[in-house]
């Protein structure tokens, strides 16, 4: 992170998106031409995907699928 604000200096970095299923989202964006880079199951039902930053306007949109997150009574 250091290195990065050292020749971009400081900004927007990353966007963090909750998502019910991942997996039909990561799916269309591949169809539609777009790169998803770091791809991981994190166990729990917990999945991550992030959208390469040339592809998201220089912003690196991260995706996330947490189960119970948007449930009622998980606020």
């Amino acid at each position: 992170m250091a290195r990065f604000l050292a020749e971009r200096g400081e900004g927007f970095h990353h966007l963090a998106v909750h998502v019910d299923r991942l997996d039909p989202l990561v799916e269309r964006l591949r169809d539609e031409g777009l790169r998803v880079i770091g791809e991981a199951t994190i166990g729990g039902g917990r999945k991550t995907a992030f959208l390469h930053p040339k592809d998201g306007h220089g912003i690196l949109l991260q995706f996330w699928q947490e189960p119970g997150l948007g449930d009622p009574g998980t606020r």
